[in-house]
């Protein structure tokens, strides 16, 4: 739908499975993709900072490290409701969290970002901030004061 509406504007990226993961899913997609398939840790990064979205549809996304991942690189994240992404994805600030289920709600919440480049500009930004959040010093500091309390 997406591909549809806004034609050469979107570049749909698949990557993590190879082509037939993605026809024992769905068949074939009525759209043209490139599916990059398994990435390493580096070339996903090198993706998301490519991109200005990052979709993840599961059903259920334990913490969604890629999603902070890609907030960190100025891409914003749609990320599923169920789960552990609250802990960092603001809905309408700094990613788009959406019951995964309903594709039409989802199209409906891309698609106001794709017809308003400063709203995406001020998410892309304030991604970025949140991500500075998660650091290696802050990762470091939670352990030492969780130690401090055993």
């Amino acid at each position: 739908m997406l591909k549809n509406t806004y034609q050469d504007k979107v570049c749909i990226t698949i990557f993590g499975c190879g082509e037939e993961e993605i026809k024992n899913i769905k068949g074939d997609f009525e759209f043209d993709y490139t599916n990059l398939g398994v990435l390493r840790r580096w070339e996903v990064a090198s993706l998301l900072a490519q991109s200005d979205l990052f979709l993840d549809m599961s059903a259920y996304q334990a913490f969604g490290r890629t999603g902070l991942e890609s907030m960190c690189l100025g891409c914003i994240p749609i990320l599923p409701e169920k789960g552990g992404t609250d802990k960092f994805a603001v809905n309408g600030e700094n990613a788009i969290v959406v019951d995964t289920g309903n594709i039409q709600r989802t199209y409906y919440e891309i698609c106001k970002l794709f017809d308003n480049t400063d709203l995406m500009y001020k998410m892309q930004r304030a991604g970025i901030t949140t991500g500075q959040d998660y650091n290696i010093m802050n990762a470091a500091w939670s352990e030492i004061v969780l130690l401090g309390t055993m």
